[in-house]
């Protein structure tokens, strides 16, 4: 799998100038993707919209809803009852793709927590890299196994 890239805003300006970034910063993150791990992602969706998110160094499980405007909630929990907190998700398909974003300063606070038990070096370039830009929403391109 490979970074996907994002852009919500309400001005069009930044919405078209975020697509032509969003190519070239997914770019930048494909080598620190393939370092932390994040390149061999395995998402499991069930029937009843529960989940689980394997990566290279921690499983990740919940459910998603449907929020407003098409909007992803994914809902994370521990021991599987105990919430421990939601991110927004924007999904878009792309003939076999589908590109999983997800608001980028709940992800941001994901990641640094994996992070603390990883002590991946790739995890704290991938914040640094993407910290910075206004509206910009990261995930990850699946493809259907």
């Amino acid at each position: 799998d490979s970074p996907a890239v994002g852009f919500q805003s309400e001005d069009i300006l930044k919405q078209v100038g975020g697509s032509v970034a969003s190519s070239t910063i997914e770019s930048e993150l494909q080598t620190y993707y393939k370092k932390a791990g994040f390149n061999k992602l395995n998402i499991t969706i069930d029937s009843e919209a529960n989940f689980s998110m394997k990566t290279k160094y921690a499983t990740l499980k919940g459910t998603i809803e449907k929020g407003e405007g098409g909007i992803l909630i994914f809902n994370f929990n521990a021991f599987k009852t105990i919430p421990i907190g939601s991110l927004k998700a924007y999904a878009k398909l792309s003939g076999s793709t589908l590109s999983l974003t997800f608001d980028i300063q709940k992800l941001i606070n994901l990641i640094k927590t994996v992070s603390k038990y990883s002590n991946s070096a790739s995890i704290k370039t991938i914040i640094s890299l993407v910290d910075s830009y206004d509206g910009i929403t990261m995930g990850f391109k699946l493809k259907k196994q």
